[in-house]
Protein backbone atom coordinates (compact mmCIF):
# COMPACT_ATOMS: atom_id res chain seq x y z
CA UNK A 1 0.00 0.00 0.00
CA UNK A 2 1.40 3.59 -0.77
CA UNK A 3 2.65 5.34 2.34
CA UNK A 4 0.48 8.34 2.45
CA UNK A 5 2.62 10.03 5.54
CA UNK A 6 2.94 10.10 8.78
CA UNK A 7 1.02 10.02 11.97
CA UNK A 8 2.78 11.58 15.59
CA UNK A 9 0.39 9.93 18.11
CA UNK A 10 1.06 11.25 21.51
CA UNK A 11 -0.83 10.99 25.07
CA UNK A 12 -0.33 8.57 28.32
CA UNK A 13 0.68 5.32 27.03
CA UNK A 14 2.43 3.21 28.80
CA UNK A 15 3.98 0.59 26.30
CA UNK A 16 3.52 -2.02 26.17
CA UNK A 17 0.11 -3.08 27.42
CA UNK A 18 -0.16 -0.97 30.65
CA UNK A 19 -3.30 1.20 30.35
CA UNK A 20 -6.30 1.53 28.65
CA UNK A 21 -4.96 4.63 27.00
CA UNK A 22 -2.23 2.44 25.47
CA UNK A 23 -4.55 -0.02 24.23
CA UNK A 24 -7.00 2.30 22.30
CA UNK A 25 -4.06 4.09 20.67
CA UNK A 26 -2.46 1.10 19.42
CA UNK A 27 -5.79 0.21 18.05
CA UNK A 28 -6.64 3.05 16.50
CA UNK A 29 -3.54 3.12 14.91
CA UNK A 30 -3.83 -0.12 13.17
CA UNK A 31 -6.57 1.89 11.30
CA UNK A 32 -4.52 4.21 10.07
CA UNK A 33 -2.20 2.21 8.64
CA UNK A 34 -4.27 -0.13 7.15
CA UNK A 35 -5.00 3.28 5.46
CA UNK A 36 -1.57 3.28 4.11
CA UNK A 37 0.02 5.85 6.98
CA UNK A 38 2.90 5.64 8.62
CA UNK A 39 2.22 6.08 12.94
CA UNK A 40 4.70 7.23 15.70
CA UNK A 41 2.95 6.54 18.78
CA UNK A 42 5.06 9.03 21.98
CA UNK A 43 3.99 7.53 25.67
CA UNK A 44 4.90 7.98 29.05
CA UNK A 45 7.54 5.63 30.63
CA UNK A 46 7.52 5.77 34.90
CA UNK A 47 10.85 3.87 35.50
CA UNK A 48 12.26 6.67 33.33
CA UNK A 49 14.52 9.84 33.92
CA UNK A 50 12.20 12.70 33.04
CA UNK A 51 15.39 14.72 31.66
CA UNK A 52 16.86 11.78 29.86
CA UNK A 53 16.77 11.53 26.01
CA UNK A 54 13.60 10.36 24.36
CA UNK A 55 15.50 9.34 21.16
CA UNK A 56 17.14 6.85 23.04
CA UNK A 57 13.38 5.31 24.21
CA UNK A 58 12.92 4.25 20.44
CA UNK A 59 11.03 0.15 21.06
CA UNK A 60 8.65 -1.23 18.27
CA UNK A 61 5.53 -2.44 19.80
CA UNK A 62 3.18 -4.65 17.53
CA UNK A 63 5.76 -3.22 14.44
CA UNK A 64 5.16 0.59 15.49
CA UNK A 65 7.80 2.88 15.92
CA UNK A 66 7.42 3.56 19.99
CA UNK A 67 8.99 6.45 22.16
CA UNK A 68 8.41 7.33 25.86
CA UNK A 69 8.85 10.31 27.64
CA UNK A 70 10.03 10.04 31.67
CA UNK A 71 7.05 10.42 33.91
CA UNK A 72 7.61 13.63 35.94
CA UNK A 73 8.15 13.07 39.76
CA UNK A 74 9.06 17.08 41.15
CA UNK A 75 6.89 19.91 40.97
CA UNK A 76 9.22 21.87 38.63
CA UNK A 77 8.99 18.49 36.12
CA UNK A 78 5.66 18.67 36.23
CA UNK A 79 5.42 22.01 35.45
CA UNK A 80 7.56 21.30 32.65
CA UNK A 81 5.56 18.51 31.32
CA UNK A 82 1.94 20.52 31.31
CA UNK A 83 3.60 23.24 29.47
CA UNK A 84 6.56 22.19 26.90
CA UNK A 85 6.36 20.47 23.83
CA UNK A 86 10.14 20.37 23.50
CA UNK A 87 10.61 16.84 23.26
CA UNK A 88 7.89 15.86 21.06
CA UNK A 89 9.07 18.83 18.24
CA UNK A 90 12.26 16.76 18.86
CA UNK A 91 11.21 13.41 17.42
CA UNK A 92 9.06 15.41 14.79
CA UNK A 93 12.90 16.88 13.71
CA UNK A 94 13.24 12.60 13.03
CA UNK A 95 10.07 12.47 10.23
CA UNK A 96 9.59 14.61 6.89
CA UNK A 97 6.54 13.69 6.21
CA UNK A 98 4.34 14.36 8.72
CA UNK A 99 0.37 14.70 7.75
CA UNK A 100 -0.95 14.76 11.11
CA UNK A 101 -0.84 15.00 15.24
CA UNK A 102 -2.99 13.11 17.56
CA UNK A 103 -3.50 14.55 20.61
CA UNK A 104 -4.84 12.31 23.65
CA UNK A 105 -6.28 13.59 26.59
CA UNK A 106 -3.25 16.32 26.32
CA UNK A 107 -2.87 18.98 29.13
CA UNK A 108 -4.25 22.33 27.53
CA UNK A 109 -1.63 24.67 27.51
CA UNK A 110 0.73 22.25 25.92
CA UNK A 111 -2.25 21.40 23.28
CA UNK A 112 -2.19 24.90 22.56
CA UNK A 113 1.67 25.08 21.72
CA UNK A 114 1.36 22.13 19.76
CA UNK A 115 -1.40 23.90 17.98
CA UNK A 116 0.53 26.50 17.35
CA UNK A 117 3.45 24.49 16.21
CA UNK A 118 1.16 22.62 14.10
CA UNK A 119 0.16 25.41 12.09
CA UNK A 120 3.82 26.60 11.24
CA UNK A 121 4.72 23.63 10.46
CA UNK A 122 1.55 23.23 8.44
CA UNK A 123 0.57 19.81 9.72
CA UNK A 124 -3.07 18.57 10.43
CA UNK A 125 -3.59 18.23 14.30
CA UNK A 126 -6.71 16.60 16.38
CA UNK A 127 -7.47 15.33 19.66
CA UNK A 128 -8.50 11.67 20.44
CA UNK A 129 -10.69 12.99 23.46
CA UNK A 130 -11.76 9.96 25.80
CA UNK A 131 -12.75 12.10 29.38
CA UNK A 132 -14.60 15.17 30.60
CA UNK A 133 -12.20 15.41 34.04
CA UNK A 134 -13.66 15.73 37.43
CA UNK A 135 -11.61 18.10 39.46
CA UNK A 136 -13.35 17.27 42.73
CA UNK A 137 -12.58 15.30 45.80
CA UNK A 138 -8.66 17.04 45.38
CA UNK A 139 -6.76 20.31 47.51
CA UNK A 140 -8.05 23.18 46.38
CA UNK A 141 -4.92 24.42 44.48
CA UNK A 142 -5.73 21.26 41.99
CA UNK A 143 -8.96 21.90 42.01
CA UNK A 144 -9.00 25.49 40.62
CA UNK A 145 -5.67 24.16 38.19
CA UNK A 146 -7.83 21.16 36.72
CA UNK A 147 -11.10 23.21 36.46
CA UNK A 148 -9.30 25.80 34.25
CA UNK A 149 -6.96 23.19 32.36
CA UNK A 150 -10.09 21.30 31.38
CA UNK A 151 -12.38 24.21 30.83
CA UNK A 152 -9.56 25.94 28.91
CA UNK A 153 -8.96 22.54 26.71
CA UNK A 154 -12.97 21.09 26.50
CA UNK A 155 -14.67 24.40 25.76
CA UNK A 156 -11.84 26.19 23.28
CA UNK A 157 -8.78 24.76 22.37
CA UNK A 158 -10.52 21.72 20.93
CA UNK A 159 -12.67 23.91 18.86
CA UNK A 160 -9.67 25.45 17.30
CA UNK A 161 -8.44 22.06 15.88
CA UNK A 162 -8.47 20.15 12.42
CA UNK A 163 -11.12 17.91 14.45
CA UNK A 164 -11.78 16.01 16.96
CA UNK A 165 -11.98 11.75 17.95
CA UNK A 166 -14.44 11.46 20.44
CA UNK A 167 -15.40 8.38 22.71
CA UNK A 168 -18.94 8.53 23.19
CA UNK A 169 -22.44 10.27 22.10
CA UNK A 170 -22.08 13.00 24.81
CA UNK A 171 -18.58 14.23 23.41
CA UNK A 172 -19.81 14.06 19.99
CA UNK A 173 -22.84 15.97 20.63
CA UNK A 174 -21.15 18.39 22.01
CA UNK A 175 -18.68 18.95 19.36
CA UNK A 176 -20.09 18.19 16.42
CA UNK A 177 -21.23 21.32 15.24
CA UNK A 178 -18.33 23.19 16.62
CA UNK A 179 -15.56 20.60 14.73
CA UNK A 180 -15.19 18.18 12.33
CA UNK A 181 -15.92 14.77 14.60
CA UNK A 182 -15.52 11.20 14.41
CA UNK A 183 -17.07 8.77 17.37
CA UNK A 184 -15.18 5.87 17.75
CA UNK A 185 -15.47 3.59 20.82
CA UNK A 186 -12.41 1.69 22.40
CA UNK A 187 -11.61 -1.07 20.26
CA UNK A 188 -9.44 -4.19 20.16
CA UNK A 189 -7.82 -6.74 17.09
CA UNK A 190 -9.60 -10.16 17.59
CA UNK A 191 -6.29 -11.44 15.57
CA UNK A 192 -4.78 -11.46 18.70
CA UNK A 193 -3.57 -14.33 20.45
CA UNK A 194 -5.02 -13.27 23.63
CA UNK A 195 -8.58 -12.93 22.11
CA UNK A 196 -8.51 -16.69 20.95
CA UNK A 197 -11.62 -18.13 23.28
CA UNK A 198 -10.86 -21.40 25.69
CA UNK A 199 -13.64 -23.10 27.24
CA UNK A 200 -15.58 -21.89 30.33
CA UNK A 201 -14.92 -23.91 33.16
CA UNK A 202 -17.96 -24.84 35.00
CA UNK A 203 -18.89 -25.56 38.07
CA UNK A 204 -21.78 -25.01 40.74
CA UNK A 205 -20.77 -21.57 41.64
CA UNK A 206 -21.68 -18.13 39.73
CA UNK A 207 -18.58 -16.40 38.88
CA UNK A 208 -18.91 -12.65 38.64
CA UNK A 209 -15.34 -10.62 37.66
CA UNK A 210 -15.06 -6.45 37.88
CA UNK A 211 -11.54 -4.87 36.13
CA UNK A 212 -10.94 -1.62 36.61
CA UNK A 213 -9.51 1.81 37.83
CA UNK A 214 -12.69 2.85 39.72
CA UNK A 215 -11.13 6.49 40.60
CA UNK A 216 -13.30 9.19 42.10
CA UNK A 217 -16.71 9.58 40.85
CA UNK A 218 -17.13 6.47 38.12
CA UNK A 219 -17.03 3.11 39.02
CA UNK A 220 -19.04 1.76 42.18
CA UNK A 221 -17.60 -1.65 43.71
CA UNK A 222 -19.05 -1.07 46.89
CA UNK A 223 -22.72 -1.37 45.25
CA UNK A 224 -21.55 -4.73 43.59
CA UNK A 225 -20.57 -6.21 46.72
CA UNK A 226 -23.59 -4.57 48.39
CA UNK A 227 -25.80 -5.65 45.92
CA UNK A 228 -24.21 -9.36 45.70
CA UNK A 229 -23.66 -10.28 49.74
CA UNK A 230 -26.58 -8.61 51.32
CA UNK A 231 -28.39 -11.94 51.99
CA UNK A 232 -25.48 -13.60 54.40
CA UNK A 233 -27.03 -17.17 53.05
CA UNK A 234 -25.80 -17.05 49.70
CA UNK A 235 -22.98 -18.70 49.28
CA UNK A 236 -23.01 -19.74 45.27
CA UNK A 237 -21.21 -16.35 44.21
CA UNK A 238 -17.67 -16.25 43.02
CA UNK A 239 -16.57 -11.88 42.94
CA UNK A 240 -13.48 -11.62 41.71
CA UNK A 241 -11.84 -7.83 41.78
CA UNK A 242 -8.65 -7.17 39.51
CA UNK A 243 -7.43 -3.42 39.35
CA UNK A 244 -7.18 -2.94 42.95
CA UNK A 245 -5.96 -4.54 46.28
CA UNK A 246 -7.92 -4.71 49.27
CA UNK A 247 -6.36 -2.08 51.23
CA UNK A 248 -6.43 0.23 47.81
CA UNK A 249 -10.51 -0.55 48.14
CA UNK A 250 -10.82 0.13 51.81
CA UNK A 251 -9.50 3.86 51.43
CA UNK A 252 -11.80 4.29 48.13
CA UNK A 253 -15.47 3.31 49.96
CA UNK A 254 -17.20 3.46 52.82
CA UNK A 255 -18.86 0.15 53.08
CA UNK A 256 -16.31 -2.06 54.59
CA UNK A 257 -19.02 -5.71 55.05
CA UNK A 258 -18.53 -8.52 52.91
CA UNK A 259 -14.61 -8.15 52.13
CA UNK A 260 -14.01 -12.02 53.13
CA UNK A 261 -16.17 -13.07 50.41
CA UNK A 262 -14.15 -11.32 47.46
CA UNK A 263 -11.13 -11.63 45.99
CA UNK A 264 -9.08 -9.27 45.14
CA UNK A 265 -5.93 -9.24 42.54
CA UNK A 266 -4.35 -5.30 42.62
CA UNK A 267 -2.77 -4.98 39.13
CA UNK A 268 -2.17 -8.05 37.01
CA UNK A 269 -1.14 -8.21 32.99
CA UNK A 270 -3.42 -7.51 30.59
CA UNK A 271 -3.28 -10.84 29.21
CA UNK A 272 -4.10 -12.61 32.28
CA UNK A 273 -6.81 -10.05 33.36
CA UNK A 274 -8.32 -11.16 29.59
CA UNK A 275 -7.97 -15.01 30.58
CA UNK A 276 -9.55 -14.40 33.90
CA UNK A 277 -12.66 -11.90 32.30
CA UNK A 278 -13.08 -14.99 29.65
CA UNK A 279 -13.43 -17.80 32.78
CA UNK A 280 -16.56 -15.93 34.11
CA UNK A 281 -19.91 -16.32 33.99
CA UNK A 282 -20.44 -12.66 33.77
CA UNK A 283 -18.32 -9.29 34.20
CA UNK A 284 -20.14 -6.48 36.19
CA UNK A 285 -19.56 -3.03 36.97
CA UNK A 286 -21.73 -0.05 38.38
CA UNK A 287 -21.20 3.40 37.62
CA UNK A 288 -22.81 6.90 38.76
CA UNK A 289 -24.77 8.77 36.70
CA UNK A 290 -22.42 11.94 36.19
CA UNK A 291 -20.99 14.41 33.16
CA UNK A 292 -17.57 11.87 33.57
CA UNK A 293 -19.55 8.48 33.04
CA UNK A 294 -21.54 10.08 29.95
CA UNK A 295 -18.84 11.66 28.39
CA UNK A 296 -16.75 8.54 28.86
CA UNK A 297 -16.82 4.80 27.17
CA UNK A 298 -15.66 2.01 29.52
CA UNK A 299 -12.75 -0.60 27.55
CA UNK A 300 -13.82 -2.80 30.19
CA UNK A 301 -17.27 -3.26 28.28
CA UNK A 302 -15.53 -3.99 25.08
CA UNK A 303 -13.02 -6.05 26.26
CA UNK A 304 -15.75 -8.43 28.17
CA UNK A 305 -17.42 -8.59 24.69
CA UNK A 306 -14.51 -9.29 22.66
CA UNK A 307 -14.35 -11.96 25.25
CA UNK A 308 -18.02 -13.18 24.82
CA UNK A 309 -18.67 -12.90 28.27
CA UNK A 310 -22.19 -11.19 29.17
CA UNK A 311 -22.66 -8.08 30.82
CA UNK A 312 -24.34 -6.77 34.10
CA UNK A 313 -24.56 -3.14 34.65
CA UNK A 314 -26.56 -0.20 34.87
CA UNK A 315 -27.59 2.12 32.32
CA UNK A 316 -24.52 4.50 31.39
CA UNK A 317 -23.05 6.41 28.51
CA UNK A 318 -24.07 4.87 25.25
CA UNK A 319 -23.85 1.08 26.18
CA UNK A 320 -27.89 1.14 24.99
CA UNK A 321 -25.95 1.53 21.39
CA UNK A 322 -24.80 -1.60 21.54
CA UNK A 323 -27.13 -3.65 23.10
CA UNK A 324 -27.40 -7.30 22.45
CA UNK A 325 -30.25 -9.34 24.48
CA UNK A 326 -27.81 -12.12 25.24
CA UNK A 327 -25.07 -9.99 26.04
CA UNK A 328 -25.98 -6.95 28.25
CA UNK A 329 -28.11 -7.15 31.25
CA UNK A 330 -29.05 -3.93 32.60
CA UNK A 331 -29.42 -3.57 36.66
CA UNK A 332 -30.48 -0.34 38.56
CA UNK A 333 -30.60 0.06 42.03
CA UNK A 334 -34.69 -0.82 41.99
CA UNK A 335 -33.38 -4.24 40.50
CA UNK A 336 -33.09 -8.08 42.17
CA UNK A 337 -29.51 -8.45 40.68
CA UNK A 338 -29.99 -12.45 41.90
CA UNK A 339 -32.91 -12.19 39.37
CA UNK A 340 -30.58 -10.54 36.81
CA UNK A 341 -28.21 -13.32 36.96
CA UNK A 342 -30.94 -16.40 37.18
CA UNK A 343 -33.03 -15.32 34.28
CA UNK A 344 -30.35 -13.88 31.94
CA UNK A 345 -30.78 -15.48 28.67
CA UNK A 346 -27.58 -16.45 28.13
CA UNK A 347 -26.49 -16.94 23.91
CA UNK A 348 -24.30 -16.85 21.22
CA UNK A 349 -23.60 -13.18 20.33
CA UNK A 350 -21.14 -10.90 18.36
CA UNK A 351 -18.13 -10.42 19.41
CA UNK A 352 -16.74 -8.78 16.65
CA UNK A 353 -18.60 -5.36 17.05
CA UNK A 354 -15.56 -3.59 18.74
CA UNK A 355 -13.14 -5.07 16.25
CA UNK A 356 -10.93 -2.46 14.56
CA UNK A 357 -11.47 -3.11 11.45
CA UNK A 358 -15.38 -1.90 11.39
CA UNK A 359 -14.28 1.43 11.49
CA UNK A 360 -11.98 1.41 8.79
CA UNK A 361 -14.19 3.43 6.40
CA UNK A 362 -15.34 5.41 8.99
CA UNK A 363 -11.90 6.97 10.01
CA UNK A 364 -11.08 7.11 6.78
CA UNK A 365 -13.87 9.48 5.50
CA UNK A 366 -13.21 11.50 8.44
CA UNK A 367 -9.54 11.82 7.14
CA UNK A 368 -11.23 12.63 3.94
CA UNK A 369 -13.42 15.25 5.79
CA UNK A 370 -10.17 17.20 7.46
CA UNK A 371 -8.82 17.19 3.90
CA UNK A 372 -5.69 14.75 4.33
Amino acid sequence: MQNKGTIIYIGGFEFPDKNAAVHRGISNSKIFRDLGYKVILIGVDKKKSYNGDILKTRKSIQNFETYSEGYPKTKIEWIKYLNSIDKIKTICQEYSDIKLLIAYNFPSIALRKLLIYSKKKNYKIISDCTEWYDSRGNSFIYFILKKFDTFLRMRIIHKKLDGIIVISDFLENYYKKKIKTINIPPLVDLDEKKWFLSDKNNNEKIKLVYSGNPGYNKDRIDWIIEYLFCDDQNTNIELKIIGITRNEYLNLYKEKKHLDKVTFYGKISHEENIKIVESSDFFIFFRDYNRVTRAGFPTKFVESISCGTPIITNKNSNLINYLDSNAVFFCDKNSDLFDVILNANIGKFDRTIFDYRNYIKKVNDFMLSINI
